[in-house]
Parts: structure tokens; C-alpha cells; sequence
């Protein structure tokens, strides 16, 4: 069994990815669902947003979001490597580089994150 994953979050209204990550938590691309579709959970410290509207819109539609593991492998940094290279390569919407609702451009913490006027306030 591998230590950690590499998964994309696929909006089927779109056919597209909006959401690349990385776990050593195989239930953790189940848990991004989960999460949004608490009451209030896009004010909760740390929320994506973005990540949150897709998935409720996804659910008002009667669609189920897509999860498709793209690594499977026993090393830390090669998934942070591939999660990195997917984000870059599908590029960020917060950032104006592409389509995805990720917040940083991969890997531990959230150093390159963009923070909005309204989270600051």
C-alpha cells in the first residue's frame, strides 16, 4: 500500500479539475466534500473559498464531484513534486494562471497563498 496520493477534484459540469492535492490520508480527497458542504464552513480559518462554492455548485446540480488519484507512491516529496507540477501546469484562478481553486501552488504549508481584501478584514 502506498503512503501517499496525488488526486485532482473533477467538476463534471466542466469535464475539468478545480482542485489538485496530496495525502498520506487516502480518505482525504472524500473529506474536501465533506467539509463544504458544512454550514458555514467557508468562514472557518483556512477555507478555500473557491473550493467551496464549486463543490455546493456541483451538489445543487445533482452531479457528484470527480476524484481521480493521479499518484500512488511511497516517497513524500515525489507527490509534493507531482502536486506541484500539476498545479502549476493546470495553473490557479486566484492568481489568474489557469483553472484550479487551490490557494497555493503545492506542497506543505501556504506561503504563496493569495489572501482576499475580505479574509484580511
Amino acid at each position: 500500500m502506498s503512503n501517499y496520493i496525488v488526486y485532482e477534484l473533477w467538476n463534471p459540469i466542466k469535464d475539468l479539475p478545480f482542485y489538485v492535492g496530496y495525502s498520506s490520508n487516502n480518505d482525504r480527497p472524500h473529506d474536501h466534500i465533506v467539509e463544504a458542504l458544512q454550514d458555514q464552513s467557508e468562514y472557518k480559518k483556512g477555507a478555500n473559498p473557491h473550493k467551496i462554492f464549486t463543490i455546493r455548485q456541483i451538489h445543487k446540480n445533482n452531479l457528484a464531484v470527480g476524484i481521480k488519484i493521479v499518484l500512488m507512491t511511497n516517497h513524500k516529496q515525489a507527490a509534493i513534486s507531482e502536486e506541484k507540477r500539476l498545479i502549476k501546469s493546470y495553473g490557479r484562478k486566484d492568481n489568474g494562471t489557469g483553472i484550479l481553486t487551490n490557494m497555493t501552488d503545492g506542497g506543505d504549508g501556504t506561503g504563496s497563498r493569495i489572501i482576499s481584501e475580505k479574509e484580511r478584514e
